[in-house]
């Protein structure tokens, strides 16, 4: 019951977390910008969000030496997932430059 417990607080604090800094993240990273590129530059704030998350998973998993299953198909979808994440910060920079 108590790996339950201290599970059920993390997602809790995570989530407060998540929601106290995304919509000032969001804001920040928006309101700056021209209405026409306010749409690109919401995109960008989820994908670094999820590129953070992802990366935390990884090295989580990492520090924690692997788990049980196939830890090298995750990694594996990983770097597929980052591979397509910088192709997308890089045409989103050169929309953005033209």
């Amino acid at each position: 019951p108590w790996a339950l417990v201290a599970l059920a607080c993390s997602v809790i604090v995570q989530g407060v977390a998540l929601g106290l800094f995304q919509v000032a993240y969001s804001d920040g990273v928006v309101q700056g910008l021209p209405p026409s590129a306010r749409g690109v530059a919401g995109s960008l704030t989820i994908v670094t969000r999820t590129v953070g998350v992802m990366t935390g998973a990884v090295v989580w998993l990492a520090m924690l030496g692997g788990a049980p299953g196939s830890p090298g198909v995750f990694v594996a979808i990983y770097l597929v997932a980052a591979t397509l994440c910088v192709a997308g910060f890089a045409l989103a920079a050169r929309r953005l430059g033209d």
